[in-house]
């Protein structure tokens, strides 16, 4: 009966890994979404506000945020590789055994949790006093 529960519980569980790929999106709030086990490829968001979402166990890699706002959002066991984030926000988000590497930060306000995620593996964090849109180029 034990072997049973632990087998649905496994494969309920895998059915919540997605791998999202060369996804576009702009100009969408997106609340309450959890997003758990997941993979994040080569996508770009565009004035996107993410508020209350929750992102675990999720890698984004080769993921570009432009103007984007994190409002209350929560990353556990998350990692960011080789993102871009210009424009952005992060607001009041937790922070929980997580990884930023070889990722771009342009003209973002980050958290303090975030700031420390962004001192190792390679980013790199620029403040430019004019600001640019990656879409207007």
């Amino acid at each position: 009966m034990i072997i049973e529960l632990l087998e649905k519980t496994q494969e309920n569980h895998s059915d919540a890994y997605q791998l999202i790929q060369d996804e576009q999106l702009a100009s969408l709030p997106i609340t309450t979404q959890i997003l758990a086990g997941s993979r994040v490829l080569k996508s770009t968001y565009h004035n996107m506000v993410f508020s209350d979402c929750v992102f675990y166990a999720v890698e984004f890699q080769d993921v570009t945020f432009d103007n984007c706002t994190f409002i209350n959002c929560t990353f556990k066991f998350s990692h960011l590789k080789s993102c871009i984030f210009n424009l952005c926000a992060f607001q009041n988000c937790k922070w929980e055994a997580c990884s930023s590497r070889d990722s771009l930060y342009i003209d973002c306000e980050l958290d303090t949790m975030l700031s420390r995620l962004t001192e190792v593996n390679g980013n790199e964090i620029s403040f430019n006093l004019s600001g640019h849109d990656l879409m207007a180029a």
